[in-house]
């Protein structure tokens, strides 16, 4: 395989994602490797759980305290539990993703990013990893 080959000769590209491929400017291998997301979002710099910052986007690692509960509110599920780290304890909730009750595990720890909101629970957080 060449940096010139088209992208077609990879496994796992068929015609339509060579198209979709095709509209973002990529049609080589090294257009492929070279072509970088428009953005991104650094979660490199970790916080404590009492130096989470009000409105920002926050990352942390922290132990899930107990089992999640999840609950109906109007159409909505809510899926809520404790987390806690060396430095305090904090209610995490998701909006109708009633797995996340099952996926957490009591005593293991994850990192977690998302927001913090005025009524200090944090919102929409999203798994990216699980630390035993």
């Amino acid at each position: 395989m060449e940096w010139t080959d088209s992208i077609s000769c990879l496994k796992g590209i068929g015609e339509q994602r060579e198209r979709k491929l095709n509209k973002l400017g990529v049609y080589t291998v090294e257009d492929l490797i070279t072509h970088y997301p428009r953005d991104y979002k650094d979660r490199s710099r970790l916080a404590k759980i009492n130096e989470l910052e009000l409105d920002e986007e926050n990352t942390f690692i922290a132990c899930c305290k107990g089992n999640g509960e999840t609950m109906k509110h109007g159409r909505f599920t809510l899926t809520r539990l404790k987390v806690v780290d060396e430095t305090g304890e904090i209610g995490l909730l998701w909006y109708n993703q009633p797995y996340m009750k099952t996926t957490l595990k009591p005593r293991e720890w994850y990192l977690f990013t998302g927001k913090l909101q005025k009524n200090m629970a944090v919102r929409s957080f999203l798994l990216l990893n699980g630390k035993e």
